[in-house]
């Protein structure tokens, strides 16, 4: 390169990208016009500081250099208002796919032609842990690990800088900056120094992993507009179900923080287990001054869920406050349980031992927590050690297979046996492995906490928004949004529980025990209505079911049990009247009219099977009421709902929903179109899953279309969403039935899959794939000639019917180079897959004929398809049936050579 490239005369921008230049061998100009510079992907360790001469530099872009700081004279570049110093990165993707097969492995550009390149072509072998040509999360976590610790990067030599947090101190010098990416980097936290950012717009801090804070002072920087915080794994504040929620929530938690903060030891303490398995005893003895309980043999079972104040002091240091939520432990609240199983909080299961092992339900439990909360710690407990000798029970496995077991314990909480010890263990999993023990959290609003205690002591269980929001100002909140955020943190608690939904939001209740109770009545063992109605909640006794509470709140209940899907409404033909899911009747209806529509012409069926490794008690319930509520529904078929299953109407089509098995659902639909309506019905599903059930592991499987259309049976061959999206993913022309022995193109299984919103992986996917497709063509072929084996004339009818063979001759002649097969009759699917991918464009020699060769027809559905190859059609013949045929549909009215006759060769 040119010494003395910067001295061109009226040089403004200057950009030397993904070059191999470990040192920059040039002269930098005293005076210059250069107002941008971007020295991007290089392999410069040390940024030059002859950069400082730069004095009209207004940006500066030193992106993916294996850099480890910046020098002190870029301070003297008054004028620079966009830094970008961005690390090297790993490979991120989101959204539903969570894999990296190796047909699209690509390290990151700058990788190519970093030092340690060698050592990284040989990356993917080496953390393919399984031998599968596919990186799972954990695979791809290790090797981004690799990535994050062996490349040089910003903070990577300051992770116990608590002065600056690695970002580099000449930073805060430049006080004209709009814009800062650090992206990438190894820094620790944002330290108060960032105050002096005043112009600051836009903080970029995605993917560092070692970040653990930011100051609150940057939430009082005037002009900041955006900050980027997604992927920090080890951000503690602000927390992150604060960045969550986006950049308004983050700027008003940092400037409270700014404000003063202190440490809040406070969490849930949630005890789960079967009933009868001892956990309303054991809360007993772990408060009693004995740690001991006489027991509750005469007492009430719960009824819902109890929830009891617990302090526990830690070792003269501080308090420790748990909110104690006893759950009862009968089937029928089950339903009720998992809209208070909370994230932040540590779950106690107990089992009763004189119950056996195999009888404790922890498999229900543990799932149940790690569907709703995957990240809560969990501590089993066996109960009645009085009265039985300790049990032999798989820990080890158990804890391979739910790692958020931290402990198992065994007591007697009559006798005391082991509950102070427990108590212990307790306090060492709440401060180990629960986040909330370390937030750091404005004064102001516990101070706001303390006025919303003062009025439950009064007796209040609900507060209007106005009146909350007046709290809020008289303790220094004033924003809408940081009340907003603020609540929201006191739910998080437990201290108060708030509904951000148009018809709820205007209440917030202060006392979780309260809508407890509410919700707990309508599936109550003692309610009669509802369970004597088969479900049906008319509203005529509500006022018997609800007498305790002001009638004046009963629209807002019922609202409330249909903002959690516990009951949906009926349509107003009638009596009002609600529908409860989870007390519907258990047995299907003997006279269950289906199939709903008989064979006729224009009608047709398909279906969609969801398997789960653990279905979650009241999701299908769940679903069954979504449904309803967005119009699925017939009066006329209301008779037909029982609590697995019920028939759908919606647009002249109907659909059966069934939970077939303990991890079974499936959703069959007739009518004109009815992967229209599966569609609807899948997004509703895999919303509420994704919103509501997090942690719940699933797939869901579809008809093969071959046995549909072909064989018309209604027992088909199902495939695998996730194998279609695999298969997909690496370029796999197509997939087999093991029914009928189908071969389904991608493309066409595709077609059928319900609609992904979520396909932002997906499209990363087809974006590496053409680039790889892009460096193929080089070495490509030309064309590839598809043609059935029956157009080749034979000795007879040489010169009197089109030969694909002569079209072969006529493209070489004019200097084609192309792909043809002799003998396509024996020429593998993969043989011509290989082909298509490496050619420029497909031709094919249509005829009515073509379209009924399985072999070639999906071949070229592949190219069109999945590989959007450019494609040329030569009609073979006069008949044009084949444009009826689905190729034809597919191919819409495309370019064609109409040969017909040798003539026109």
């Amino acid at each position: 390169m040119p010494k003395d490239i910067l001295r061109a005369p009226a040089l403004s921008t200057f950009y030397l990208h993904n070059c191999p230049i470990r040192k920059l061998d040039i002269e930098w100009p005293a005076s210059t016009t250069l107002t941008s510079l971007s020295l991007k992907g290089l392999l410069i360790q040390e940024v030059p500081k002859e950069i400082a001469k730069l004095s009209e530099l207004n940006e500066l872009n030193l992106d993916c250099n294996p850099i480890l700081t910046l020098p002190d004279e870029l301070e003297h570049l008054k004028k620079l208002k966009h830094l970008s110093a961005k690390g090297i990165p790993w490979i991120a993707f989101e959204g539903k796919f969570d894999q990296m097969p190796k047909s699209i492995y690509e390290t990151p550009g700058m990788l190519k032609i970093h030092t340690l390149s060698t050592i990284l072509e040989d990356l993917f072998d080496k953390f393919d842990d399984n031998n599968n040509n596919i990186l799972d999360s954990t695979e791809v976590a290790k090797l981004n690990f690799e990535f994050l610790t062996t490349i040089p990067r910003i903070g990577i030599q300051k992770l116990g800088d608590s002065q600056y947090g690695g970002v580099p101190p000449v930073i805060f010098k430049l006080k004209g900056l709009e814009s800062l990416d650090l992206s990438y980097t190894a820094i620790n936290c944002i330290p108060d120094f960032a105050s002096e950012l005043f112009t600051l717009q836009t903080l970029n801090l995605e993917h560092c992993p070692f970040l653990e804070s930011v100051s609150g002072n940057v939430g009082l920087l005037p002009n900041l507009r955006s900050l980027h915080l997604n992927s920090c794994a080890m951000l503690d504040s602000p927390p992150p179900d604060i960045v969550g929620r986006g950049f308004d929530s983050v700027r008003a938690f940092l400037k409270k923080m700014a404000g003063g903060f202190t440490e809040c030891h406070r969490t849930k303490l949630m005890f789960i287990g079967l009933g009868q398995a001892g956990k309303t005893t054991l809360l007993q003895a772990l408060k009693s001054p004995t740690k001991k309980t006489q027991g509750t043999q005469d007492a009430k079972l719960t009824d819902g869920i109890e929830i009891k104040p617990w302090v526990v002091p830690v070792q003269d240091m501080f308090d420790i406050t748990y909110s104690c939520w006893d759950f009862a432990g009968q089937t029928v609240y089950y339903n009720t349980h998992q809209f208070f199983l909370s994230k932040q909080a540590v779950y106690m299961l107990l089992w009763n031992m004189r119950m056996g092992f195999e009888h404790a339900g922890l498999d229900f439990w543990l799932s149940s927590v790690a569907c709703h909360c995957p990240n809560a710690p969990v501590v089993i407990v066996g109960t009645q050690l009085d009265q039985i000798p300790m049990p032999d029970i798989p820990e080890k496995e158990l804890m391979k297979k739910y790692p958020q077991i931290k402990k198992f314990c065994y007591v007697s909480s009559t006798a005391g046996t082991n509950i102070a010890e427990l108590e212990e263990t307790l306090i060492d999993v709440t401060m180990t492995h629960c986040s909330q023990m370390k937030l750091k959290i404005p004064k102001v609003w516990l101070n706001f906490e303390e006025s919303i205690l003062v009025e439950r002591k009064r007796g209040k269980n609900i507060l209007e928004w106005g009146k909350l929001k007046q709290y809020a100002i008289d303790n220094g909140i004033f924003d809408d949004k940081d009340i907003r955020l603020a609540v929201q943190f006191l739910d998080d608690l437990g201290t108060v529980q708030y509904f951000d939904t148009e018809v709820l939001r205007d209440r917030v209740v202060i006392n979780p025990q309260w809508i407890v109770d509410v919700m707990a009545k309508v599936v109550s063992v003692n309610e009669k209505y509802i369970k004597e109605s088969k479900g049906r909640f008319f509203h005529k006794f509500i006022s018997e079911i609800w007498k305790d509470y002001d009638p004046n709140l009963h629209e807002w209940m019922l609202k409330l049990t249909e903002r959690f899907d516990l009951t949906f409404p009926l349509p107003k033909s009638g009596e009002a009247v609600n529908v409860v899911p989870c007390l519907l009747p258990e047995e299907e209806p003997e006279d269950l009219p289906w199939p709903k529509i008989e064979e006729e012409e224009g009608i047709r069926e398909s279906k969609i099977q969801y398997k789960f490794t653990y279905l979650p008690t009241g999701l299908f319930n769940r679903a069954q009421a979504r449904l309803f509520s967005q119009g699925f529904t017939d009066t006329k078929l209301l008779e037909f709902l029982w609590k697995k299953g019920s028939i759908l109407k919606k647009n002249n089509h109907y659909a059966l929903v069934k939970q077939i098995s303990d991890y079974e659902m499936i959703v069959t639909v007739q009518g004109p179109r009815p992967k229209n309506i599966l569609d609807l019905i899948h997004e509703t599903i895999s919303t509420l899953i994704k919103d509501s059930f997090t942690g719940v592991d699933y797939d869901f499987y579809i008809p093969c279309p071959d046995c549909v259309e072909k064989e018309m049976t209604k027992d088909p061959f199902l495939f695998r969403a996730e194998l279609i999206s695999r298969a997909h993913s690496v370029n796999a022309p197509f997939l087999q039935c093991t029914k009928y022995f189908h071969t389904v193109s991608i493309g066409e299984l595709l077609s059928n899959m319900p609609d992904n919103r979520d396909t932002e992986f997906d499209v990363q996917i087809q974006e590496s794939i053409g680039t790889l497709q892009e460096i193929r063509t080089n070495m490509a072929q030309d064309v590839v000639i598809l043609y059935n084996p029956e157009d080749i004339p034979t000795k007879e009818k040489e010169g009197q019917m089109v030969d694909p063979r002569k079209i072969h001759e006529d493209l070489k002649e004019v200097g084609f180079n192309c792909w043809f097969s002799e003998d396509m009759e024996n020429a593998t699917e993969l043989e011509i897959a290989v082909a298509i991918m490496n050619a420029k464009v497909v031709v094919v020699c249509m005829s009515e004929r073509f379209t009924s060769y399985q072999k070639c027809r999906q071949m070229f559905l592949y190219a069109l398809e999945q590989l959007n190859k450019p494609f040329a059609v030569a009609v073979m013949d006069e008949s044009q049936e084949w444009q009826q045929t689905d190729v034809g549909f597919k191919i819409g009215n495309p370019r064609m050579a109409m040969i017909k006759s040798v003539k026109k060769i």
